[in-house]
């Protein structure tokens, strides 16, 4: 309980009567000794001239006898005061959130007499230690989120002390050992942050409580503000979608290392993502924003934390490696691009598999110039793209354009040719697809010249059609050649043949393009297709083409439960089923070829 009475100002009030009693005693005999020798005339103008003199007199030294008595009396609070008046100038001009979070601690670790004091800043839920000045201790790190006993008490209370720590039973906890006072930072009745004080032999009295909520009120709008610039500062130089760096922060600090010359080695990596292109044709944006979301959180974590990691551009990424030479580089790269492929890899669905390859430059070694080292780390980029994709590869591993496309133009023809015997394979597997897929890419070719198709669409659905079940290499054999109809689990896995086939064909560059139309052939007009459920005109034309070419070759050929339509009942099919399974368009044009005998 606060005592009635204050020692200190009832001291200030004896001593300032005991000086003004003194004066004027002193005063009024000076005043009877003067009266005795003059005449009444002199009496009563000494008399007027005495009691103006005695007035001002008293009334300055008053003034001057309390200020006085106030710096010996109330030394500390006068001390604080000014030390309020000037911490109040000093974080209304700081935005940098450190710089101000070390003048707060600077100022209540010296005003305080204390080896220590902790800042905690308000981080979605939690309350996280943000600075500690002074000695750390085991309350240097403590970290409290917005159901803690803390911050429970803290609801119906100023501050938080050492006696009502140990008084209350639900605040006897490990982690607030050591702690002489919490002082809760407050914004519009919000707790933006506390100061965690240590224990100290004298404890803290109200008058150290007061100055501690003063500086806590006076820190709240300056840490607001520092916090809302600092967010600003590093959305100006954040990519929005992977929160990344991004390229113009990037290309700063690359000039800033160069023209100023911090560093003497340092290497930069450029990172493509294979195929993104046909991914997001596939899939769609949305998932194509996920995939750079999860690249981007992968290339975070697996980064040393002095590592610029940048956005670059789209698909394209950008890594400044300080202090490594392209040996080091490249075994730190090799094994972030493992990391992805292993990230990509996990996914349930393979046909989203995706890598990165990656082109190295060093500084100095590659050049000195910023100009120089990106160039020269993009043509390892173009390199490691024409050697097969998903790999890295430094500059000085480039090797002669010419010889190297070469080679890899002859592996490509080999791997291309590799998957067209692939797919006569999966025909032959079975008597009653043999040759289908070539059925298909004839009919599919037929009705793409009747309706207009360009000459690279007409190309896309041959090999489209040789290509589309190339994915059943990775179906069951026993589910291929069933003898009758597929049960509902058996007809799950067969229809991952579609995403299978786009793991196979990804890999081989000129064959990219025939994917959407792979992906999409046993999609519906109405939307109840697999695998991805798109309907209508959402549907590439090419697959829309290469669905009508397929259903009336399955049709028209024995299988094991039942016997070939007839073309004629297999043309009735189409036209019942054309707006619904089938492009109306089309199915109208595939028709009128046998009308016009061009496809028999």
């Amino acid at each position: 309980m606060e005592k009635l009475f204050n020692e200190n100002l009832i001291v200030k009030k004896l001593i300032t009567f005991t000086i003004n009693a003194s004066l004027l005693s002193g005063i009024y005999l000076a005043s009877i000794h003067f009266l005795d020798k003059s005449s009444i005339y002199e009496n009563i103008i000494a008399s007027i001239i005495a009691i103006i003199v005695f007035s001002v007199v008293v009334e300055a030294l008053k003034d001057n006898i309390e200020s006085f008595i106030d710096k010996i009396l109330y030394k500390d609070n006068y001390s604080k005061i000014q030390i309020l008046n000037d911490f109040s100038k000093k974080v209304n001009n700081t935005l940098d959130i450190e710089q101000l979070s070390d003048q707060i601690l600077e100022t209540i670790l010296s005003t305080m007499k204390i080896d220590s004091v902790s800042l905690l800043l308000k981080e979605n839920n939690n309350y996280i230690t943000f600075q500690t000045k002074g000695k750390v201790s085991n309350i240097s790190d403590l970290r409290l989120n917005e159901e803690s006993d803390i911050l429970k008490y803290l609801k119906n209370s100023d501050v938080v002390t050492q006696y009502q720590i140990y008084k209350l039973a639900y605040l006897e906890n490990d982690c607030y050992k050591g702690i002489g006072i919490i002082v809760p930072i407050r914004l519009r009745e919000n707790i933006i942050g506390m100061f965690i004080l240590p224990q100290r032999h004298k404890g803290y009295d109200k008058s150290d409580i007061d100055f501690l909520l003063a500086i806590a009120n006076s820190s709240a709008i300056a840490i607001e503000n520092a916090k809302l610039y600092t967010q600003i500062k590093l959305e100006s130089i954040t990519d929005s979608l992977t929160k990344l760096y991004n390229r113009r922060y990037f290309k700063d600090v690359f000039e800033n290392l160069i023209e100023n010359k911090i560093l003497d080695n340092f290497s930069v990596a450029l990172i493509d993502v294979d195929h993104f292109k046909l991914f997001n044709d596939l899939y769609g944006h949305y998932e194509g924003d996920k995939a750079l979301k999860k690249l981007g959180d992968v290339l975070k974590n697996f980064t040393r934390p002095q590592d610029i990691v940048a956005r670059y551009g789209g698909e394209e990424f950008a890594i400044i490696l300080p202090n490594l030479s392209e040996k080091d580089a490249l075994e730190l790269l090799e094994n972030l691009r493992k990391c992805i492929q292993n990230e990509f890899n996990s996914l349930n669905d393979m046909s989203k598999f995706l890598t990165v390859s990656i082109g190295i430059a060093n500084f100095p070694r590659s050049g000195i110039t910023k100009e120089d080292i990106l160039k020269k780390a993009d043509k390892a980029l173009y390199s490691a793209k024409k050697r097969g994709k998903n790999q890295c590869v430094v500059y000085e591993e480039y090797e002669n354009e010419f010889r190297t496309e070469d080679i890899e133009g002859k592996i490509e023809n080999a791997y291309f040719s590799a998957v067209h015997a692939l797919a006569a394979t999966i025909d032959a597997k079975d008597r009653y697809t043999y040759g289908h897929s070539e059925n298909v890419s004839k009919y599919a070719v037929k009705l793409a010249k009747a309706a207009g198709f360009s000459k690279e669409q007409i190309e896309i659905v041959k090999h489209a059609g040789l290509l589309h079940d190339v994915g059943k290499i990775g179906i069951p054999e026993h589910i291929l050649t069933k003898p009758s109809r597929l049960s509902e689990e058996e007809m799950e896995i067969m229809k991952k043949h579609v995403d299978m086939s786009v793991t196979i064909i990804k890999h081989i560059p000129n064959l990219v393009k025939v994917l959407p139309s792979i992906i999409c052939h046993h999609e519906r007009y109405d939307g109840l297709g697999y695998p991805r459920k798109i309907k209508g005109e959402s549907i590439p034309i090419e697959g829309r083409c290469l669905a009508i070419a397929d259903a009336f070759d399955a049709m028209t050929t024995d299988r094991p439960y039942r016997k070939a339509m007839s073309i004629e009942d297999a043309l009735r099919e189409i036209q019942k089923n054309k707006s619904t399974q089938f492009d109306p368009y089309l199915a109208d044009i595939f028709i009128s070829l046998f009308d016009k005998e061009t496809v028999i």
